[in-house]
């Protein structure tokens, strides 16, 4: 049961850290327009990194 409430939990969890990134070096830099973008597209490839992680665990 705990487990199943935890792969809920994380399939956000990269996103939203790429997405923070992404805001906080956008607004230090005055650029936010690029580094938003950015920030997503680094949170997707954590995103799937974690779930590649876990499906080869379950092989």
């Amino acid at each position: 049961m705990e487990e199943k409430n935890k792969s809920k939990f994380d399939a956000g969890y990269g996103l939203a850290v790429g997405l923070m990134l992404g805001v906080t070096i956008g607004v230090c830099l005055d650029n936010i327009a690029l580094w938003m973008p950015l920030g997503l597209l680094v949170g997707i490839t954590i995103d799937c990194g974690l779930k590649g992680k876990k499906d080869n665990k379950k092989q």
